[in-house]
């Protein structure tokens, strides 16, 4: 499984390159303005990270972690001034917006949602799932419009939106073509209505600023992705004639570009690509797996093959699409208004 392999310098300290933000100044009446931050799919790998980080930002005050699951034992040792918990799915109308108009969300004058509660593991078109998505997306847009102290919508979208070249490379760009074929993913599906539903809202209410962010395929521990499962595995079959080229970013990366999209004041659509760009077959070989060119039409048999034979049980859906498709993101507008540039190399234990 990829791990992170640290940057060098001291233990966060700030990169040479990251600009200086300007000192926050106390709101009227002495209060200072650190945020106070609502993130959804809180117990999902990446919100528990994001939450985790958030409690150590001095840009931060009070951090709300929604999930549908029960309180996880590794949030229970938080405290309980800065962190409060809460078991409510987005889905749910009535469950959240009996919470937002509860004394204590009232109280706690949240400033930003963080939207992660999004399910994108799925191969088949699920009604249910879609509800999930999709209403949980347009149920906290409303919230966000709604309640008075909220200023920023941050959504986590991914680069699997876009119409990937299998061809030429490229660096694909905010404004590059995005993925309308009717048989796309489900999941590609849903991400496109979500940040459809986004981009609507911006400017219907003074004040509120909206984020999507775009991560390339993502990597790290406990992280559930294609690319994680495909090279976590001693065999990983190929097609052949294709040997795409991914840029690959870590989770901390992710989450360093969630933290940005709360604190800096921007607004719009952004990439975030990783640090490693590379083939398929670097990659593969990195991982230390073995690989076999095959035709296209034995791609997945073989790969069921591999899961039958144990050397993969992950059950995370295979999309021999991404074994074709260049993936290559142009982080530009992301370093010149977000200030985030991938600070974290993926690497492999051997297998």
């Amino acid at each position: 499984m990829a791990e992170i392999e640290g940057k060098p310098g001291k233990s966060g300290a700030p990169a040479p390159s990251t600009p200086k933000t300007r000192k926050r100044l106390p709101a009227k009446g002495g209060r200072s303005r650190k945020h106070r931050v609502l993130v959804t799919g809180a117990t999902s790998p990446l919100g528990r990270k994001l939450c985790e980080k958030l409690l150590f930002d001095k840009d931060v005050e009070l951090v709300w972690g929604l999930s549908r699951s029960e309180l996880p034992y590794y949030f229970k040792d938080l405290d309980p001034k800065r962190f409060v918990f809460k078991t409510c799915a987005p889905y749910n109308e009535r469950r959240l917006a009996e919470l937002c108009a509860s004394e204590e969300f009232q109280a706690a004058r949240i400033d930003t949602i963080v939207h992660l509660a999004f399910q994108v593991g799925r191969a088949a078109t699920d009604a249910q799932i879609q509800e999930y998505n999709l209403r949980g997306t347009q149920n906290l847009l409303n919230i966000a419009r709604e309640t008075g102290s909220i200023r920023k919508f941050v959504f986590l979208s991914s680069a699997k939106i876009y119409d990937l070249p299998s061809g030429h490379v490229e660096a694909l760009t905010e404004e590059s073509p995005l993925n309308k074929d009717p048989d796309a993913p489900p999941y590609v599906k849903d991400l496109l209505e979500a940040e459809a539903l986004c981009l609507e809202q911006m400017g219907k209410k003074k004040g509120l600023k909206v984020v999507v962010l775009r991560p390339s395929f993502v990597l790290g521990r406990n992280i559930h992705s294609f690319y994680s499962y495909y090279l976590d595995s001693p065999v990983c079959p190929r097609i052949l004639g294709f040997n795409p080229v991914v840029n690959l970013v870590h989770s901390e990366d992710v989450v360093r570009a969630l933290r940005l999209a709360i604190t800096k004041d921007a607004e719009g659509v952004f990439n975030i690509p990783g640090k490693e760009t590379k083939t398929l077959l670097e990659y593969i070989k990195w991982s230390g797996a073995r690989t076999m060119p095959v035709p296209e039409a034995l791609i997945e048999p073989l790969w069921q093959g591999v899961r039958l034979l144990q050397f993969n049980r992950h059950p995370f859906p295979f999309r021999s699409d991404w074994l074709k498709r260049n993936c290559v993101l142009s982080g530009a507008r992301a370093k010149a208004e977000l200030g985030y540039q991938p600070e974290h190399h993926v690497k492999f234990e051997e297998v």
